[in-house]
């Protein structure tokens, strides 16, 4: 689990590099105050700076433990700031990070007590004590293990409306709306084997982890679980823009293989092939690390060996367990919790795809100049290409579900669209006026004639109600444009009705 994490981490590192200009400075879309306000500030290292070059320090220390821990070198350490290291990046900007990054957050919490680096490690190789048997069981293992658990009925116990729990239209909606890629699209015009897909996604996260817990004196029955739900994942990342998610849940998946998959598993020629290499390489680093008295690791123990250790552990999953149980209680039932519904989350919160979308929706940009036109304001209209990640690809639906539409899409867009949109109508209007700010700045910039300044920003939802399934008329949203906000405010009484 920890090298499949690990690469997942690298590649997720590495593609946030393109985003930092845009999405992590105070001279993008997304300045420090929009997200980082209150006690958040404290909570992120962004907060710090608001410069592209410390955007840059801390996304390239974040690659750098996400290398270290890959390879196992200093492991548990590296996991403490590595965990420390996505708390502050996923705070810096949540909508460009989803279920998978907290999940990855937790995990490597609770790998501070499992001894991740006892095989194909760095440490593994330098190590002289390490603990003997081939199965590890703690209390760090059990949160593990649970936490896995934990987020699959959370993500059940939001689904209460009627798309999931009684008419099962939910995959259809999500299918025919923006959060589809052209294959979700196809699928998604077959209301039955939508409904099938709906019923079996509920099932799997409710009944799935409850039996792969039982069933650890049946490994052909835990595998098989662990394989429907690789499959399910894969499925999802095939057919709905979720990015590093899947992934991140089927490595996480690891953790529940019982020990003869992977002994069968290390038995193929080209496992062994991989094995031997990766072990070639490691005894490399190790030998580095010994050369350069980089501090390795000397002892490898199965977790915290005090009872102060223990008792950490044992309060963290105690709380862990508590806030999982009482967010998802009936309201009545969870003010009788008292205090303990009003534990903070800490990120143990995980109500995804809980509402299906009924519509299609595009934010959009109009610009009225100086010189009394109007423009809408393209992603070509910044020949840097500063307009390329926060406009959309095209304008209607009808062109929005091609190949090549598909390729210049990224689950990161798609969300950070998503939430301009929401924040805008749930009168939470921070992240729609840093848009609007930013693309009037850039517009500026790049048309520095003083006509062609910008005199007014509008943000408009292009909103496409979906059809119900059949062909049933939708009747709870209304297709059209919506004015979103307006730039300066006191425009808004002028405009509102262009």
């Amino acid at each position: 689990m920890r090298i499949g994490l690990g690469i997942i981490m690298l590649y997720d590192a590495i593609t946030r590099f393109g985003l930092l200009r845009v999405f992590y400075t105070d001279d993008g879309a997304s300045p420090r105050g929009v997200y980082l306000g209150g006690a958040l500030k404290y909570q992120s290292l962004f907060s710090i700076s608001g410069s592209y070059a410390w955007a840059v320090m801390l996304l390239t220390i974040h690659l750098v433990l996400a290398l270290l821990f890959t390879i196992g070198y200093r492991t548990r350490i590296v996991s403490i700031l590595l965990a420390a290291s996505w708390w502050s990046l996923i705070n810096r900007n949540p909508t460009l990070s989803h279920g998978g990054n907290t999940l990855v957050v937790w995990m490597l919490i609770w790998s501070i007590c499992v001894p991740l680096n006892v095989v194909a490690s760095a440490d593994a190789f330098t190590a002289r004590a390490r603990p003997r048997g081939r199965r590890v069981a703690s209390l760090g293992t059990l949160a593990m293990l649970l936490q896995l658990a934990f987020m699959y009925w959370g993500a059940f116990a939001v689904k209460t409306n009627a798309d999931w729990r009684s008419d099962f239209s939910a995959v259809y909606y999500f299918l025919n709306s923006h959060l589809a890629t052209p294959l979700g699209y196809v699928l998604g015009q077959s209301p039955l084997l939508t409904q099938i897909l709906t019923v079996g996604s509920l099932a799997l996260e409710l009944f799935g982890p409850f039996f792969v817990l039982l069933t650890f004196s049946m490994p052909r029955t835990r595998t098989a679980i662990v394989v429907a739900f690789m499959l399910f994942h894969i499925g999802l990342v095939a057919t709905m823009y979720v990015g590093t998610f899947s992934a991140i849940c089927i490595v996480a998946w690891f953790i529940y293989l019982p020990t003869a998959v992977w002994d069968a598993l290390s038995e193929k020629a080209i496992a062994r092939s991989v094995i031997r290499g990766w072990n070639a390489f490691l005894a490399s680093i190790a030998r580095f690390v010994e050369n350069m008295r980089l501090i390795p690791v000397r002892s490898i123990s199965p977790g915290p060996q005090t009872q102060f250790g223990q008792g950490v552990i044992g309060v963290m999953l105690i709380y862990a367990c508590i806030v999982n149980f009482v967010a998802y209680l009936p309201t009545p039932i969870a003010r009788a919790a008292g205090p303990l519904a009003r534990l903070p989350k800490l990120k143990q919160s995980w109500g995804m795809m809980d509402v299906p979308w009924r519509h299609f929706h595009l934010v959009s940009l109009q610009a009225e100049l100086v010189d009394g036109s109007v423009h809408a304001i393209k992603s070509s209209d910044a020949p840097d290409g500063s307009f390329d990640l926060t406009l959309p690809v095209v304008e209607k639906p009808e062109e929005y579900w091609k190949w090549s539409v598909w390729r210049a899409q990224t689950t990161w867009l798609v969300a950070y669209r998503t939430s301009l949109f929401m924040g805008a109508i749930e009168k939470h209007p921070d992240s729609i006026i840093a848009y609007c700010d930013y693309h009037r700045r850039k517009w500026n910039q790049f048309h520095p004639q003083p006509s062609q300044q910008v005199k007014s920003v509008r943000a408009y939802a292009e909103i496409h109600a979906t059809k119900g399934p059949g062909g049933a008329p939708n009747m709870a949203v209304q297709s059209g444009r919506q004015l979103l906000y307006t730039w300066p405010p006191s425009a808004t009484a002028n405009t509102a009705g262009r």
